[in-house]
């Protein structure tokens, strides 16, 4: 061997030799990248799987609800077991009831009450609409209102199930399918409902279940039970699946996973 060409022999087996170290730096990297990741997912408040959900039928036992083409109470519970099935696959989640199933509960704050002490961290309120004449129609959902802890979670969570129903077929009452919900009145007997534009911060009550909550929660009226196309497209057993498969993507995007289905 040359006495010219021995350096660049020696230079090449120098590059060669950095190499362990460049992989070392870019594996190093990718690390802290997934470690950062995690403490941001932690940082938005959502904490980290599995996340508990507790689910409420609305009505139930003794009380049925409203009546129409089918009852409320059989409603809620068909989509409420259905959903219940969904996230159980998940093993991402975990599922507390916030009432047994056939149960009479006397008040919906003791509803919430009950999935606050099994430790949800997320609340959904599953219940139907009816009117006298059967034509209003629509899906519609109330999440926390403006100035409670819970309020800019709990509008997340809501948008993200209006849009899931909507992409099923739910036609969306009001602007966009979310509303606050008040009772007002000398005897607060008066229920006011206002559009989500609407972010004043109003001292009076709204649905029981939402003010009880100790999570993020939403209250989701489904479809009207007296109007024969919110029936047959998210009621029965076909809607009630379909319905859940909606509150499923909806939970599933509101924690940034992606649905198994």
């Amino acid at each position: 061997m040359s006495v010219r060409s021995y350096p660049s022999v020696v230079r090449a087996r120098r590059r060669r030799r950095r190499w362990p170290a460049v992989l070392a730096g870019v594996l190093a990297a990718c690390l802290l990248a997934g470690l950062l990741l995690a403490v941001l997912r932690e940082d938005d408040g959502k904490g980290a799987p599995p996340w508990c959900i507790g689910l409420d039928a609305g009505h139930g036992g003794s009380d049925p609800g409203a009546q129409g083409l089918v009852s409320e109470a059989e409603l809620t519970e068909q989509t409420t077991r259905a959903l219940a099935d969904l996230l159980e696959t998940d093993d991402r989640f975990t599922v507390v009831l916030c009432h047994e199933w056939g149960e009479t509960v006397e008040r919906p704050s003791m509803r919430a009450e009950e999935g606050n002490r099994l430790g949800a961290d997320l609340l959904l309120s599953i219940h139907a609409n009816a009117d006298t004449g059967g034509e209003a129609y629509g899906f519609e959902c109330y999440p926390t209102p403006p100035g409670r802890k819970y309020h800019e979670q709990s509008l997340e969570l809501a948008h993200d199930i209006a849009d899931t129903f909507a992409a099923a077929g739910a036609r969306l009452r009001g602007v966009a399918g979310v509303r606050y919900a008040y009772y007002e009145g000398e005897n607060e007997d008066e229920k006011v409902i206002r559009e989500e534009s609407d972010t004043t911060e109003y001292p009076s009550q709204s649905f029981g279940f939402l003010e009880s909550a100790d999570c993020p929660a939403v209250l989701a009226e489904q479809c009207f039970i007296t109007n024969a196309g919110d029936v047959s497209k998210f009621a029965g057993e076909e809607g009630a699946q379909r319905a859940a498969a909606c509150y499923y993507r909806a939970i599933c995007a509101y924690y940034g996973v992606e649905p198994l289905e």
